[in-house]
């Protein structure tokens, strides 16, 4: 027995709330999995890159339950997930501007908290969106944009950074990239 369809607007809405949740899917990390990388390249030392990591990683602990409340006590969750986003980038570009430790930490001090908000509030628009009954249904689809959208945010720059490197440095992206820079124009005839 099927139920009768959402009407028109309520599935516009569904679909918008999947596309932010494609499209948030790499602000919700911040630059996580590549600051590692990034922080090796400014020198820094395996110990500190984790230091820093992993007081982020405990912020986020203790933000989550807090941010779930404010989430739910607010009618105002698109803004609060816009804020949270713009929080993002403000951590992003505090490493931009300092690689120093505190900078560091505090970049991923408020990755954390914003990035705290995203699961709350999606979850709340989507309630909010379908009711009770759909939601599960509703918040799987939203999860599956979610984690398609981490797939594309990873798959990318590996595209344009292998690229860039076999075009740039064919022999050393190689070396670095193996299997991103096997074919014949990448590996010239001496």
């Amino acid at each position: 027995m099927n139920s009768p369809s959402p009407p028109a607007s309520i599935q516009q809405s569904t679909r918008a709330l999947e596309a932010a949740s494609f499209f948030l899917a790499d602000v919700q990390a911040g630059v996580g999995p590549f600051l590692g990388v990034y922080l090796q390249a400014h020198h820094w030392a395996p110990g500190r890159i984790g230091t820093a990591m992993t007081v982020g990683g405990l912020a986020a602990l203790f933000a989550t339950a807090p941010a779930g409340a404010i989430v739910d006590g607010s009618r105002h969750k698109r803004g609060l997930v816009a804020a949270a986003s713009l929080g993002t980038v403000a951590a992003t570009c505090i490493v931009l501007v300092s690689v120093g430790f505190p900078a560091v930490v505090a970049s991923q001090v408020l990755t954390a908290l914003t990035g705290a908000v995203f699961g709350p509030a999606l979850a709340g628009m989507a309630l909010g969106l379908v009711g009770q009954r759909a939601f599960d249904r509703q918040f799987g689809r939203v999860q599956v944009a979610n984690h398609a959208g981490n797939v594309v945010a990873a798959a990318l720059p590996a595209i344009w950074v292998g690229d860039s490197v076999c075009t740039a440095y064919p022999r050393q992206g190689t070396r670095s990239l193996p299997g991103v820079c096997d074919n014949d124009q990448a590996h010239p005839q001496d």
